[in-house]
């Protein structure tokens, strides 16, 4: 197994495992029974066209980044990053995001995300980044639980509410 950075060659087959990551979020929420009418998680027709042009400008950016796990020369996990400018008044002016993190089914359990995450912290460390931020799916206690042992902190809660 190998771990290195993303490059624009790679956009085709990240996108494919971007829809892969959410329908694997969505399952989550199906356990959970927490849609919102289907309407909030529900894809356009052209999801996988959208996740390409998303995933290739990411890629473009010097701001952000994808670390991947190849074996066999296959794509079987990925961390999307980026570096964001923090709100003006906070001395902190910028900061790190972890957006996506994925790796396939069959890979999980083998300290490959543990890996990605190495690689990331570098990535950040080069920047002269010292803090990062991430958000977890509330249906996905296994991996809040894990951020948590490496010393993420909860700071807020996101909720999603429909507009009657």
């Amino acid at each position: 197994m190998k771990i290195r950075k993303g490059t624009k060659k790679d956009y085709k087959e990240l996108a494919k495992l971007w829809l892969e990551f959410e329908k694997y979020q969505d399952s989550l929420w199906n356990k959970e029974k927490k849609k919102l009418s289907g309407v909030f998680e529900e894809t356009k027709k052209n999801v996988l066209e959208l996740l390409e042009k998303e995933t290739l400008k990411l890629l473009n950016s010097k701001e952000s980044a994808y670390f991947l796990a190849e074996k066999d020369n296959k794509i079987i996990g990925y961390l999307s990053i980026s570096i964001k400018n923090n709100f003006e008044i906070h001395q902190l002016e910028k900061f790190g995001r972890l957006h996506y993190a994925f790796v396939k089914e069959e890979y999980r359990n083998q300290g490959i995300f543990t890996k990605l995450l190495k690689e990331v912290k570098k990535w950040f460390k080069e920047k002269k980044i010292k803090y990062w931020t991430l958000s977890v799916s509330s249906a996905n206690n296994k991996v809040h639980k894990y951020y948590k042992k490496l010393g993420f902190i909860d700071k807020e809660i996101e909720m999603i509410g429909k507009i009657n």
